[in-house]
């Protein structure tokens, strides 16, 4: 025998989505603190023109809930709030687009920095940071960029030599120009399917990962997608980040790229 199932059940009364949740989840944490943060200088910056902009705690609350679970793309942030009960419990069943969450994130880079602060001293007056003895090492924090990306010195010349004859090639074949200056120009006559916009955008990525390497000659590879970030033990791309931690109960207390 199986127990009956009925997907289009109707619930008596509304349940609350905290029923949902692991009351241990850590997204209770965040959310409270998120609300107790100083927004004062996000509303010196909001506008007055147009509809009511998403909370400034309710954003900070889901950003730091997303990074904390390994979301840091805001396409991604915005399509687990559609599915993910704690993330709607965070954004109390709003849902902000992709394209919100990214520009809160960078209009307000250095007030979401400063939360970080607040935080620290929020952990201080509760008893969980007694900033005496502080641990400072270097740790690796993953990047969102593909190894495929990542070129070698040698191997960047060699592929940059090789696109850029491709585009004259290409340019030739579709008499666009016969001069590989030309190729500068803000609309350059390309007959339709020939796929040399995509090159032009390749090879712009190269001339830009050759001119990093050309400034720094100690560095042998470089991303074209995610400049800052380096392929590290284990052939992932990350970074080397180095953080303050306070030995009471391992908070991370600062931190720097």
């Amino acid at each position: 025998m199986y127990k009956e199932y009925y997907r289009n059940q109707e619930f008596l009364l509304p349940p609350s989505i905290r029923e949902l949740i692991d009351p241990g989840d850590m997204v209770f944490t965040i959310a409270e603190t998120a609300d107790t943060l100083n927004i004062t200088d996000f509303e010196q910056r909001a506008s007055h023109l147009g509809p009511n902009a998403y909370h400034p705690h309710m954003m900070l609350g889901l950003l730091f809930y997303a990074y904390s679970q390994g979301v840091f793309s805001s396409r991604k942030i915005a399509e687990r709030v559609r599915y993910d009960v704690r993330f709607m419990y965070v954004a109390a069943h709003q849902r902000p687009d992709f394209r919100t969450i990214s520009d809160f994130r960078k209009n307000h880079l250095d007030l979401v920095k400063n939360c970080f602060v607040q935080i620290v001293r929020l952990c201080q007056e509760i008893g969980l940071v007694a900033l005496r003895k502080i641990a400072i090492d270097g740790t690796k924090i993953k990047a969102n960029a593909s190894t495929e990306k990542t070129k070698l010195r040698d191997a960047l010349a060699k592929e940059l030599k090789e696109v850029e004859a491709e585009v004259v090639r290409l340019l030739e074949l579709a008499q666009a120009t016969d001069d590989l200056e030309s190729l500068d120009a803000e609309d350059p006559m390309i007959p339709e399917g020939v796929p040399v916009k995509g090159l032009l955008q390749l090879r712009s990525q190269l001339r830009e990962a050759q001119a990093r390497l050309d400034i720094e000659p100690k560095l042998n590879e470089t991303n074209l997608t995610d400049p800052d970030s380096r392929i590290m033990k284990g052939g992932k791309c990350a970074y080397n980040a180095q953080l303050a931690v306070d030995e009471r109960n391992l908070i991370i207390v600062a931190a720097d790229g």
